[in-house]
């Protein structure tokens, strides 16, 4: 692909895990790139995970789907969940002042960070909807430079059971994917559906899934109260079978066939259904397996409601229904009978934002199944990209090591110009007697210690060496700080002279004369300091 940057977004639902990899483009409306899904229903049973190694595998395939389509690895995602055990808590802080005191922005971040560690036991804090915060008598969204006495905080608290999260990112992790955030997928819905009047003038969400209900209710564009109810499409579909007893893939095919609602039971009705091995039932009696279970599902979504402590009569958009149990007929007219004091429900599929599929993707979210991580991929800004397919990941950033020359180097030649300092050497291989007494008068006559000395070890290569200890590189200042002592010999006449092989050979074997005179002068002189 020409664009190496796009977002992932994963939403893992009771029935199916779907994902969808896209670009966001420059109008605001995305691209859609890549999708995959796969069923889930082995492994996730009312939005918790069962089942971790089916997990794994099924989200390996779901990365090795896209990364064929994309022709690029993946390396991270945005994982949405629903369910899961998750809801929400309000939850209140005050503070109260001596006297009437400015609110800064400090004060709220404390007021923050200490709302952020109220989760209850085995739960955690996932994400955080401020509410409003009272100052005194007067209530604000923006509270910071108000005058006031007394501060209170209220956040709506998003929390999830804590295994949730360590379940999820172990398992991306083992595929090689790290999670870059976990959204509550139903929410991400909420906000990409829901117009920007209903949200603000209030209204109740409602996502009716496989094994899960989603409710929240919205007032004032602020997200009031949530949660998700254990209880969906596939509960009316399983009291068909059990009641029939018939298996699932047939209720189901009943369910969808015979699409029917809440509404009145003809009692005189005499039309029969029926089933696969040729038994007969009223059609009465499917009706009232729907009803009942239709029946309670929406009581719960009424029952949220009043938790939220928000009238009907504040809620003044009504209620807003989407997901798959929606698509049943009538489902208006159940709402309308379960839930009376609400005037206005409608039930809407199609989301606010735009989207653009590429032509080899065909059949794109007829059953809008994909509205969900649509809505995610629509908030992520962290690209996703893995590099190049064939590639290894790169995790971590690893410098190259410093590769050492191994290019021999050649000795350095020896001086052959007399300076004040120095002479050439004549290539003796030892002193003679005169030259070694004429060596230790003159270490006498500039103060040098001459103990320890032999003529063995006062032999000449004709190198001029500092005398002193070798130093390692951290004590390199400090010995330049110290007056250097420069041995010479002033008896060796100058010459050119060139080292042959075997003279190279034998000086990398072992030290020159002058350098073993410097660790012998070194080493005495060090033991006369100390003493």
């Amino acid at each position: 692909m020409a664009n190496e940057k796009f977002t992932v977004a994963l939403e893992i639902g009771s029935s199916k895990i779907t994902a969808v990899a896209g670009t966001k483009q420059p109008d605001g409306a995305i691209q859609i790139l890549a999708i995959a899904q796969e069923e889930s229903g082995s492994f996730i049973r009312k939005g918790r995970i069962l089942n971790i190694d089916k997990m794994t595998q099924c989200i390996k395939s779901i990365k090795d789907k896209l990364e064929k389509r994309l022709n690029r690895q993946i390396s991270k995602a945005y994982v949405g969940i629903g369910g899961m055990g998750m809801h929400t808590l309000l939850n209140c802080i005050n503070r109260t002042f001596p006297e009437t005191t400015k609110v800064t922005e400090d004060m709220i971040d404390e007021l923050r960070d200490e709302n952020i560690q109220t989760a209850p036991a085995g739960y955690e804090i996932i994400d955080v909807i401020e509410q409003e915060y009272q100052l005194g008598t007067m209530s604000s969204t923006e509270p910071v430079g108000t005058l006031t006495s007394n501060l209170k905080g209220q956040f709506l608290n998003v929390v999830t059971r804590a295994s949730v999260r360590k379940q999820i990112e172990d398992v991306f992790y083992n595929i090689g994917i790290n999670v870059i955030e976990i959204p509550v997928s139903f929410l991400a819905l909420a906000n990409a559906t829901l117009k920007d009047n209903e949200r603000q003038s209030g209204c109740v969400f409602v996502d009716m899934g496989a094994q899960t209900t989603s409710v929240a209710v919205f007032k004032g564009n602020i997200l009031r109260h949530a949660a998700i109810l254990p209880i969906g499409g596939w509960n009316i579909t399983n009291d068909i079978a059990q009641t029939l007893q018939i298996s699932l893939e047939e209720a189901e095919n009943l369910k969808l066939k015979h699409d029917f609602a809440i509404e009145e039971i003809d009692e005189n009705s005499s039309e029969i259904i029926v089933l696969e091995d040729g038994r007969s039932f009223p059609i009465n009696e499917l009706k009232n397996i729907v009803s009942a279970r239709l029946e309670e599902i929406i009581a719960n979504v009424n029952h949220q409601v009043e938790i939220s402590k928000l009238r009907p009569g504040e809620l003044v958009a009504g209620i807003v229904v989407c997901g798959g149990v929606s698509n049943t007929s009538a489902i208006t007219e159940a709402f309308k009978i379960v839930m009376p004091k609400f005037d206005k429900v409608r039930v809407e599929q199609k989301m606010t934002l735009q989207y653009r599929v590429n032509k080899s993707i065909t059949d794109f979210n007829t059953d809008f199944s994909y509205n969900s991580v649509i809505a995610m991929l629509d908030k992520g800004t962290e690209n996703c990209d893995g590099g190049e397919i064939g590639k290894e990941t790169e995790l971590f950033t690893v410098k190259e090591p410093i590769q050492e020359s191994t290019t021999p180097v050649e000795p350095a030649k020896p001086n052959t110009q007399p300076t004040e300092e120095s002479s050439t050497s004549s290539g003796k291989e030892t002193m003679t007697d005169e030259e070694f007494e004429k060596f230790m008068r003159e270490r006498a006559e500039k103060g040098l210690v001459a103990q320890g000395i032999t003529k063995e070890q006062a032999t000449p290569t004709g190198e001029n060496t500092t005398i002193g200890p070798s130093t390692s590189s951290d004590e390199t200042k400090e010995q330049e700080d110290k007056p250097k002592v420069v041995i010479v010999d002033p008896t060796r006449e100058t010459e050119n002279t060139s080292n042959s092989k075997e003279e190279e050979e034998r000086k990398e074997e072992k030290p020159s004369f002058w350098q073993r005179i410097k660790d012998t002068i070194n080493k005495v002189t060090s033991e006369d300091e100390e003493i």
